[in-house]
């Protein structure tokens, strides 16, 4: 039996530095947490990605808030949409789905 065998499987696959980013906290447009049954009650924040020419609305269930910057794990984010219009026509349904989906994403 080797040592690793013996670690706790998150201790297996160590989250590297670069798995995390920082925003400035003035581009979270919105926090909350999922409310629809199924989708777990699961924390989020939709955000603008700074510098992204596609997608630059995300949605992340990682974070924390570090002062002025938010932290994220970019193994939990992932694109809404496009623009900040297109955010605000998106039914919640379609939002927490994606939340959802984000958080699974990272689970894996």
């Amino acid at each position: 039996m080797g040592v690793l065998s013996s670690l706790k499987r998150k201790d297996r696959t160590p989250k590297k530095l670069s798995d995390y980013v920082e925003i400035p906290a003035g581009n979270v447009i919105k926090e909350s947490r999922t409310k629809i049954p199924g989708f777990c009650d699961k924390p989020y924040i939709v955000y603008i990605y700074p510098g992204e020419s596609r997608m630059k609305i995300h949605i992340n269930t990682d974070f924390s808030p570090q002062g002025k910057k938010v932290r994220l794990c970019t193994h939990y984010d992932r694109g809404l949409c496009e623009t900040l219009e297109e955010y605000k026509s998106l039914p919640i349904d379609r939002i927490e789905n994606q939340a959802y989906g984000s958080w699974m994403d990272g689970a894996r």
